[in-house]
């Protein structure tokens, strides 16, 4: 029972944390809010922050004031028209009275009428707005917002509620308070006495759309909604994506086509109608299928008949339909944009001839758009049409878009072009793009933290300069993968100017104060390489012990120390299970791994109910412990559940510790320019020229110098799959361009020839074969003795690596190496050799996923070879060394820091 009753409880506060977020009592619950922070959340002293530029200057620009105008009156003016009813600004005005309170140590009232001194929220539309703030907010949508203030009164002006809500949190981040992470322990309310602000500033989004969501969701698809932690969970992530100002001007796409089918007014006409579904191989799409076990269900997977004019109508109807209804919504999010998304997956129709455009899966997909777009503009003329271009209909389509259409772009997966080449060709067809990414999300990496949050920088203002205007990141709830990362794109989305250098210093100093060296050194080498080995759990149990002790006596700090050290328990747990071979064994460890999972979930540092629902289910006792198929009497391991408490973690620390010791070598990268290990003097080979044969799956690059005497390369490569070949001179210029077509009668056994011309220097080769990493394989050749380097490429298991000449550097002691599915237990023969040709003893860590070889005195500043190496999914690492490999011996190039003085 007395699960039971832990379950109701929390259930209850679940609720209730719903119900207040969602409130608009700000009078009655304000004092009672204040003191349940107070006690929960411990309370910093604002330091000096960080200075950011552009909107996240914090610490500049207060205005003169003092005593009572200090705090504008200690009033909040809501003035009319009344925005309370939509509740979409409420949650956002809740925040202001009650961090105002927090800063002040008083008491902020709101009211609806004037006051001299007050902070003043006001839609553009009220009868008190100032008129050049109307004419300054023109055409600037729902979002924007216009703040403008000085020692006596502050306004903050918008278009509509979003754009209030969005002002009112800019302003308290002005203020210093930090949203950092989805938990009150991540709050960080400075203390201040003078809430003034001087400020005369528009504020509208880089990004018009900005936002993320969690694959599967917040709720389990084992446990449904009998879990009552999802609710909480829920409720902290939804908060801290408001108060980031996550959100947007309208709503990215979402498949439609299942919906359609699936409308019990639209599926007895599809009945009577069954020419308005695909035709395949003859016969049309049939609405019905059988499921295993043998019963009818409705095929909402099915596609429209787009040469059908009667199924194009009926669908256009309906989408006409689907925005009539939104567009009643308060929420003004809602009205300008309606997807067309078709079901996901395939099942188009081949009947080419009868099929607009030239019959492809891209022209009946985008056919019909273009038909639902003129629809919607004549209905409503500013509205818009969104879908994905994305599987079949990744591709444009061969006739010209309608300008309301928007086309949501997913270029870094499942498709077969390359990313940018991908960005290039939709930017030229659509008046309008966003993006749909991928981001760490925990089907593919268990929450792991293999997101590069230095690096988003880059993307966000690339894609923006590309005319992608909206983003939506299919990613994790889990905050320890992927915290760090959302904040700063949230930011970065609002302002591609602001220096995100600056921003990430922000976070650290406020996050942990005088722990920040070794989280940030943590969070750091995590983003840049992460690999879940016992190597990188050594390094984090030492830098997590360290943080721990430069925290002590600062319970805030200490709090978030605390959270990532559960974080990285999980990541244990996981490598252990990951190494485990025994079956009983690794139930053992999925069953300590559920029962952490549940103990820290009040964290949000992991997405929880996605990671139990991929990773327990293999193991049906777990399963069977964690059972809520019947709340009233849930599975034994329920009793065992409780909140981590300080105490708790300092244990798991020590145990870490104690379990994982730094290693006796350091992970190293190279980075500079390639150099030849011994000069290259170019010699026609005697005999057969051709080298040697180089197996490969998936996208390749090559570095390539041409040498004074060689004129050309000579390449040669098997059309088993279509592969494009592009050659980039030393300026990224693209100098040389083809496609090589496929051969489906010889496959390998074909090969495409040819001679590139080519002046002498330096080249860098892209292939891109079709099918990608799941079927793109195919084989190259060039001359003997032409200086070409690999580094990063997989090798099939049907065809491991030829020998594979790399360096090692001088003062060396120990190669490590990475495999991420190890060396298949030796099956494939997998050797490293020695400078002189002789075969080294390999220590295998890790499941045989680490590699350890000892180079014996004066091997160092030596080239050594690997052979039979296999990594069909992910190429292997060198963790210390260059990752530079050549098909000869005399040819081998290295990067410039490797060759340093010695």
């Amino acid at each position: 029972m007395q699960i039971v009753c832990w379950l109701k409880m929390f259930f209850a506060f679940a609720l209730g944390l719903i119900s207040f977020t969602g409130s608009f009592g700000i009078n009655d619950s304000i004092l009672g809010q204040r003191a349940k922070a107070a006690a929960s959340s411990p309370r910093e002293v604002g330091r000096p922050a960080t200075r950011i530029t552009s909107e996240l200057a914090f610490n500049a620009g207060f205005a003169g004031a003092s005593g009572a105008s200090a705090q504008y009156g200690r009033k909040i003016i809501i003035a009319a028209p009344a925005f309370s009813a939509a509740k979409i600004a409420s949650p956002a005005v809740v925040d202001l009275v009650y961090y105002l309170g927090m800063m002040t140590g008083v008491d902020f009232a709101t009211d609806v009428s004037p006051a001299a001194s007050a902070i003043i929220l006001m839609l553009a539309a009220s009868p008190i707005a100032p008129s050049d703030a109307a004419e300054r907010l023109k055409g600037k949508g729902i979002e924007s917002f216009l703040i403008r203030g000085d020692n006596s009164r502050l306004e903050i002006i918008a278009n509509d509620e979003h754009g209030l809500a969005n002002g009112i949190y800019f302003y308290l981040e002005r203020l210093g308070v930090r949203w950092l992470l989805p938990s009150d322990k991540w709050t960080v309310i400075p203390t201040r006495s003078n809430v003034t602000l001087s400020i005369d500033q528009l504020v509208e989004p880089a990004y018009k759309v900005r936002g993320y969501f969690g694959t599967g969701g917040f709720y389990s698809y084992r446990w449904g909604r009998s879990y009552p932690g999802s609710a909480a969970f829920e409720a902290r992530t939804l908060q801290w994506q408001r108060r980031l100002r996550y959100g947007g001007e309208y709503t990215l796409g979402k498949s439609m086509g299942e919906g359609f089918i699936a409308d019990k007014k639209i599926t007895p006409i599809l009945e009577a109608h069954p020419e308005y579904l695909a035709k395949i191989h003859g016969q049309y799409s049939s609405l019905y299928t059988k499921d295993k076990n043998g019963k009818s269900e409705l095929n909402i997977i099915a596609k429209l008949n787009a040469g059908n004019p009667g199924a194009v109508a009926l669908f256009c109807d309906w989408v006409i339909d689907k925005l009539k209804a939104a567009s009643k919504s308060p929420d003004k999010s809602l009205h300008s944009v309606v997807s067309v998304e078709p079901s996901d997956g395939f099942g188009y129709g081949d009947n080419v001839s009868e099929l607009p455009g030239d019959g492809s899966a891209s022209d009946q997909t985008f056919f019909i758009a273009n038909a639902c777009a003129k629809r919607v503009r004549t209905d409503f003329p500013n509205a818009s049409v969104i879908l994905l271009a994305y599987g079949g209909h990744a591709a444009p389509p061969s006739f010209p878009l309608e300008p309301n259409v928007i086309v949501q772009v997913t270029p870094y997966a499942f498709q077969g072009t390359r990313p940018e080449r991908f960005i290039a060709q939709w930017k030229e067809k659509a008046k309008k793009l966003a993006i749909y990414d991928y981001w760490s999300i925990p089907d593919w990496t268990h929450d792991e933290p293999d997101f590069n949050y230095l690096r988003i920088g880059q993307k966000l203002r690339y894609w923006r300069a590309n005319k992608i205007e909206g983003l939506n990141a299919e990613s994790t709830y889990g905050a320890g993968a992927m915290g760090l990362g959302h904040y700063v794109s949230a930011h970065l989305m609002w302002d591609l100017g602001l220096d995100e250098h600056a921003l990430i210093e922000d976070w650290y100093e406020k996050a942990f104060g005088p722990a920040t060296a070794p989280m940030k050194r943590m969070l750091e080498r995590w983003a840049r390489s992460f690999k879940l080995i016992s190597a990188e759990l050594g390094a984090s149990f030492y830098d997590i012990n360290e943080a721990a002790q430069l925290a002590a006596g600062n319970p805030a700090v200490a709090a978030r120390v605390d959270d990532y050290a559960r974080y990285l328990q999980y990541l244990r747990l996981r490598l252990e299970l990951n190494n485990a071979t025994d079956g009983a064994i690794k139930t053992r460890i999925a069953d300590k791994l559920a029962e952490h999972l549940l103990n820290i979930d009040d964290s949000s540092m992991v997405h929880t109910t996605r990671i139990i629902d991929l990773d327990t289910r293999p193991y049906p006792p777990v399963v069977a412990g964690f059972d809520l198929s019947n709340p009233a009497s849930p599975g034994p391991g329920w009793v065992r559940i409780h909140p981590l408490s300080h105490h708790d973690v300092e244990a798991l620390i020590a145990d870490g510790r104690k379990s994982y010791q730094p290693t006796d070598w350091d992970e190293k990268t190279y980075f500079g320019e390639l150099t030849p290990l011994q000069s290259i003097h170019w010699t026609t080979p005697n005999g057969d020229p051709w080298g040697t044969i180089m197996p490969t799956i998936s996208d390749l690059d090559l570095d390539l110098e041409i040498p004074a005497g060689l004129n050309e390369l000579p390449l040669r490569v098997t059309k088993y799959v279509e592969n494009e070949i592009t050659l980039f001179d030393a300026e990224g210029r693209a100098v040389f361009s083809t496609k090589v077509e496929k051969d489906s009668l010889k496959g390998f056994s074909s090969w495409e020839e040819m001679a590139i011309p080519l002046a002498p220097g330096h080249y860098k080769i892209h292939f891109h074969p079709t099918g990608g990493r799941a079927n793109g394989y195919f084989n190259f050749q060039t001359w003997k003795g032409v200086p070409l380097i690999l580094h990063s490429f997989l090798s099939p298991k049907q065809t491991p690596s030829p020998q594979l000449y790399f360096y090692v550097p001088h003062g060396l002691k120990k190669i490590v190496m990475f495999y991420e599915l190890g060396d298949y237990n030796g099956v494939f023969h997998f050797q490293v050799l020695g400078p002189n040709g002789e075969n080294a003893q390999i220590d295998f860590r890790d499941n045989r996923r680490i590699l350890e070889i000892n180079v014996p005195p004066g091997q160092d500043g030596q080239i050594w070879s690997l052979i039979n190496s296999v990594s069909p999914n992910v190429s292997h690492e060198m963790l210390n060394l260059p990752q530079a490999f050549s098909l000869s011996r005399e040819v081998l190039m290295v990067p410039s820091d490797v060759i340093g003085p010695h």
